[in-house]
């Protein structure tokens, strides 16, 4: 199902987001403005949105909190990113997934990963298209081929067995 509402922020919210039937056969393909506002995440085993898709956006919002990801391919904005997200700040505790190490900085117990911000490369997505089982990072879990991800700071620690990169797991 895709949904292609536009909306804006005008204040704060507190929002919790999990992993359901309803949850993972969602798109989104509207334009959420957070203008600046802050989106706080409370128990959540999953980012804000399973999949952006191409004609979605996400822009000026901050996001804090802790995700214990209970998906593959886990984002703090987005899991799955076939759109534009700009202007994204996310800060808090922790994206965990599948946790043994550590992610922080571009470090993964010391070994440097891709360029600092990306966990894996393109070359790890699935061969048929379908969505890749990635790993965690502090925008957005798997960053497509048609996504841009741009002016973004991470300040969580991403901690993830593979994949875990500051701003995508895979890109």
């Amino acid at each position: 199902t895709a949904h292609n509402y536009v909306g804006k922020l005008v204040a704060d919210i507190t929002y919790s987001s999990n992993v359901g039937e309803t949850y993972t056969a969602t798109t989104f393909n509207g334009t959420l403005d957070g203008q600046g506002h802050t989106i706080t995440l409370e128990a959540s085993n999953t980012g804000i949105f399973y999949k952006l898709g191409q004609d979605g956006q996400i822009k000026s919002l901050k996001v804090v909190g802790h995700i214990e990801a209970a998906v593959g391919s886990c984002g703090v904005v987005a899991n799955h990113n076939y759109g534009t997200i700009s202007n994204i700040t996310t800060e808090g505790a922790e994206i965990h997934w599948n946790t043994s190490g550590t992610v922080s900085n571009g470090y993964k117990d010391g070994i440097y990963s891709v360029l600092g911000v990306v966990g894996t490369r393109g070359d790890a997505l699935s061969k048929d298209g379908a969505d890749a089982v990635a790993g965690a990072g502090g925008i957005v879990g798997t960053n497509y081929a048609s996504a841009t991800v741009r002016d973004c700071l991470n300040r969580m620690n991403v901690r993830a067995v593979v994949g875990g990169g500051g701003i995508a797991a895979v890109n």
